[in-house]
């Protein structure tokens, strides 16, 4: 006969052999990541979505193992500093980025947690990294060198536009490299005979006048150093940039595919 007091000692077996069980099965440690991202989570997202693919990938699935932190500038270059700081405060144990803006932030923030950088142009000259075969320090990842690209990118907008001989330059001097640029902008325009105009915007209430700029230079032809504002603001400056009617010669995928849309 079943009695309500052979009921209740089932029941407490029974959640005593849970407990025991549960015990000998710790949880997973999550492995915490953050992102720090100059870019708007619109222009950005996909960046994390990747991140989250790749780690998965490798064995590494959200919410069971690792779980990401994602801080967004908004392509202000003065919030950078507390959002890497919000990360460590968040206890990232690693912190994934994506130009230098971000970057510099991130080294002004910690000298201890490893940062991975991603694409990050000129990582060298900019002081990130001691040398590409040995980083040295908490930084490391991959180098874009998109300092020597725009020399190239000036060879090709000459080749699709010849007749254009006067080059804007659309530069951000709050960028740690955009000396670098415009210095690799200049020669790449003296070998071609061609006349460099230096052009500035660091911000984005700055882009209509640089805009303006560009036209009151009787520039023939734009190009747009690569630039983690830019890519924030490309729906704008794209907005912009058509009133001018000149070619515009772009390094990043981003800017482009935002003209088709």
């Amino acid at each position: 006969m079943i009695t309500r007091r052979s009921i209740l000692l089932a029941g407490g077996i029974g959640l005593l052999v849970a407990h025991r069980s549960s015990r000998g099965q710790p949880a997973a440690t999550i492995r915490r990541v953050g992102m720090l991202q100059f870019t708007t989570e619109a222009t950005g997202g996909h960046l994390r979505a990747a991140l989250a693919q790749g780690m998965l990938d490798l064995g590494w699935p959200e919410g069971k193992n690792v779980e990401y932190r994602v801080a967004y500038a908004n392509g202000n270059v003065d919030r950078l500093d507390a959002l890497a700081g919000d990360l460590i405060g968040q206890k990232a144990e690693v912190i994934v980025l994506s130009s230098q803006q971000a970057a510099r932030a991130a080294q002004r923030a910690t000298k201890t947690i490893p940062i991975v950088m991603a694409g990050v142009s000129d990582a060298v000259g900019a002081g990130f990294v001691a040398s590409l075969a040995k980083p040295g320090g908490n930084i490391t990842g991959f180098t874009s060198q998109q300092e020597e690209v725009v020399g190239k990118l000036i060879g090709i907008l000459h080749e699709v536009t010849p007749g254009a001989r006067r080059i804007a330059l659309l530069l951000n001097e709050n960028y740690p490299s955009h000396a670098v640029f415009w210095a690799g902008a200049q020669r790449a325009c003296a070998a071609l005979d061609l006349v460099a105009l230096r052009v500035v915007a660091s911000a984005p209430a700055q882009l209509g006048a640089a805009v303006g700029e560009i036209v009151r230079q009787r520039a023939q032809a734009v190009v747009v150093i690569p630039d983690g504002m830019y890519v924030a603001e490309r729906a704008k400056l794209q907005e912009l940039m058509q009133t001018a009617r000149l070619p515009v010669a772009y390094a990043l995928r981003e800017q482009v595919v935002a003209v088709a849309r």
